[in-house]
């Protein structure tokens, strides 16, 4: 049976950028991870090999690349980090989506981008998407103090700031871990995930691409 979920309270939806605009199978991450090696391996003085090694046996302490780079070698040019690890010629991995601006033009809610990257990286992709106009504000990393959803603090950060409970937010993330800590504070999420992957014990909604938002009328 098809996941449902009451929507029709909701005040607010924020919409993850990487792999929620645009498809997972589109090749960027996969050149984004070879550009986290490759900034990697020349602040610390090794390999791209030894990088990727280093990167993948991390403590899970580090919630990401660049928190073990912060914590742990005491990085602290994060500008340099984010505009050396996204790639910017995003034409060549996926193709604007005409129906996504008809979407949002006909959405009634209010949205705002909720990432776990940069705001630079964010309006690229939705100037790409010809969709930026759309979106109220842009909640990158840094505004949340570099702890990445899902992290208590990142949610918590975002909706004081919206001025509302969690229970009149959508959010919108590919990450069932980002919708499964947002359920925890009461919050409804819609998971996209191109390939439908069946996952036990979770009940939010799953769509596999970003336009599927119409089938929740009330957000309409």
């Amino acid at each position: 049976m098809e996941a449902t979920v009451d929507l029709s309270n909701i005040k607010h939806i924020l919409v993850d950028v990487d792999h929620t605009l645009y498809p997972r199978s589109s090749g960027v991450e996969i050149d984004m991870i070879k550009l986290i090696n490759k900034f990697v391996a020349g602040y610390l003085g090794v390999t791209e090999e030894k990088a990727m090694e280093m990167r993948a046996s991390r403590p899970a302490v580090y919630d990401s690349t660049l928190d073990w780079l912060q914590r742990a070698y005491n990085f602290t040019d994060t500008t340099a980090f984010f505009s050396s690890i996204h790639p910017t010629e995003l034409w060549r991995y996926f193709p604007k989506n005409p129906e996504l601006v008809k979407m949002m033009q006909t959405i009634k809610v209010p949205c705002s981008i909720f990432t776990n990257s940069w705001h630079v990286h964010a309006k690229n992709v939705t100037d790409y998407l010809e969709i930026t106009k759309y979106f109220k504000k842009i909640y990158d990393l840094p505004s949340f103090g570099f702890k990445c959803k899902p992290n208590l603090s990142a949610f918590t950060t975002v909706l004081d700031d919206l001025k509302l409970p969690a229970e009149e937010v959508l959010l919108v993330d590919d990450a069932p871990k980002n919708i499964l800590a947002f359920e925890k504070i009461g919050g409804p999420g819609v998971l996209v995930d191109e390939n439908l992957k069946p996952r036990e014990n979770f009940r939010a909604p799953v769509i596999n691409e970003i336009t599927q938002l119409q089938k929740f009328r009330e957000l309409f």
